[in-house]
């Protein structure tokens, strides 16, 4: 046993180290296809595939070149983000030399980079924000927040009210704009006329009683299908426990015998692996006859008077040892 899980250990080590393997191959087969297409200025398809290419294998050569593909195609606000984590990236990594073309970027950008400011209502405080979809924390409101030329939707929701949308754009550079949400306007509620009486449902009502009698039913169908699994599951761990004792039995079929230490180590790990499956078969069994207990109990309290039967349900679980394994019986009545 112990064999095997080492071998399994192994399979999966091995499996791991495949899948890097083809990841790095695709990731350095991106980057350079995204390099190519920077060079002859096709920044729209280049930054996709170095985008690519760093969620495959995140190197900071790549954010790198991510960076400065978002500032060509002028995506300012995007780039110097991106350069700040190339610097943070590079610190880590001792790179000294690309830390310092990243902060160099990130200073050039900054005053050359457009903002938005939202402003929210403070009644609306449990508002919910999203500036293109994306979830906008109350804590960034009234911040001027680098965002990238081109248009933009601000959608406002809030629980009662009507939504709100607008809809802007900021110019490529240096731009600073303020959306100023306003009251969203309430909700409006369907009324009763006084001349109209409301329409009353034609379906009968389910009474209380009825009520709860469904529900009790559908808990004691619950509880009896937790039984079958039990029982199936303790005949299944019972099964396996045997074969365990049977398989160690034969490593020395008759006393006295003489195994090598590795053969008594096996034997061992197989008895081991029988009393496991024994105990879970207990387990199962037992969980078993307690859900067949509940679930008769609850289909009685779920019957009516006229339903139910005059002698009390039982349940129960037995168990005879004997032939190193046990044989188990469920028995129940309602």
């Amino acid at each position: 046993m112990k064999h095997r899980a080492v071998a399994l250990v192994a399979a999966l080590a091995a499996l791991t180290a495949n899948a890097r393997a083809e990841d790095a191959a695709l990731a350095e087969a991106l980057f350079g296809e995204g390099k190519a297409l920077m060079e002859a200025h096709q920044f729209d398809q280049a930054c996709p595939k170095l985008e690519e290419s760093y969620a495959q294998q995140a190197a900071t050569g790549t954010l790198l070149a991510l960076a400065m593909c978002r500032e060509a195609q002028g995506k300012l606000a995007t780039a110097w983000a991106t350069y700040g984590s190339v610097a943070a990236r590079a610190k880590r990594n001792g790179d000294s030399e690309r830390e310092e073309y990243a902060r160099e970027r990130v200073q050039a950008l900054e005053p050359r980079l457009s903002r938005v400011t939202i402003e929210v209502p403070e009644a609306l405080a449990s508002a919910e924000v999203r500036r293109d979809g994306e979830f906008v924390p109350a804590s960034a409101w009234g911040t001027p927040i680098p965002t990238d030329p081109g248009p933009h939707t601000i959608e406002v929701t809030a629980a009662g009210h009507k939504p709100w949308k607008h809809d802007f754009t900021l110019a490529a550079e240096s731009d600073a704009q303020v959306v100023r949400v306003p009251m969203l306007e309430p909700e409006q509620t369907r009324a009763a006329t006084p001349t109209q009486a409301p329409l009353q449902d034609s379906a009968p009502t389910e009474s209380a009683d009825s009520k709860q009698k469904r529900q009790l039913r559908i808990a004691s169908y619950a509880a009896l299908g937790v039984s079958v699994v039990g029982a199936g599951l303790g005949t299944w761990f019972a099964v396996s426990s045997k074969n365990a004792y049977d398989d160690a039995n034969e490593f020395c079929p008759s006393f006295p015998c003489r195994l090598t230490a590795d053969q008594n180590d096996e034997r061992n790990d197989l008895a081991d692996e029988g009393k496991s499956f024994k105990t879970a078969s207990i387990i199962s069994f037992v969980a078993a006859g307690l859900g067949l207990g509940a679930g008769i109990t609850l289909f009685v309290l779920s019957s009516d008077s006229s339903e139910s039967a005059p002698g009390a349900p039982t349940a129960k679980v037995t168990w005879t040892p004997g032939g190193g394994l046990g044989s188990f019986a469920l028995e129940g009545s309602f």
